[in-house]
């Protein structure tokens, strides 16, 4: 009886299976990975360009893991509706100043240098509909305040969910 060799099967099934591991990881690393867009901030006098988190898994991932972060470069977050939010700096390697910006748009919550890699919640003491993250480093922060009017200019195709 001759024997059946198993092999060139077994190289062809261990070749698909690596495919469609690749396809897997590839799909979620786009979801965790979405494009970014960019908005124009401004906060009393000073311009800033930064990335936008306008849905919850944006919102969720912030400015984790970053490395590369700009002098003056960070994020702003959008809300749908205003909410006394809470963030934290978990796996964010980079101090961050944080502003809590209400439906007025104006600062109401500001701390000027979040701790990096830090579990602590910083929350708003008012209600926010978005909250601003710039590298704690920038020196066009020194003088921005509570109270300071924000205004944010975004890409026609950015929709807050």
């Amino acid at each position: 009886m001759p024997s059946l060799d198993l092999r060139p099967r077994l190289s062809h099934l261990l070749v698909v299976l690596f495919i469609c591991a690749l396809i897997i990881a590839g799909n979620l690393l786009a979801e965790h990975y979405q494009p970014r867009h960019s908005a124009s901030v401004r906060i009393a006098e000073q311009e800033f360009v930064l990335e936008v988190a306008a849905t919850n898994t944006q919102r969720k991932n912030g400015l984790m893991h970053r490395r590369d972060l700009a002098p003056c470069g960070g994020m702003v977050f959008l809300f749908p509706r205003p909410a006394l939010h809470a963030f934290w700096m978990h796996d964010t390697p980079t101090p961050l100043w944080m502003a809590f910006v209400s439906p007025q748009s104006e600062i109401v919550t500001l701390y000027p240098r979040a701790a990096a890699m830090n579990d602590t919640p910083l929350s708003a003491t008012q209600m926010a509909n978005s909250v601003i993250e710039i590298n704690a480093d920038c020196p066009k922060l020194a003088d921005l305040r509570v109270g300071d009017a924000v205004s944010i200019t975004l890409p026609d195709d950015v929709e807050i969910r």
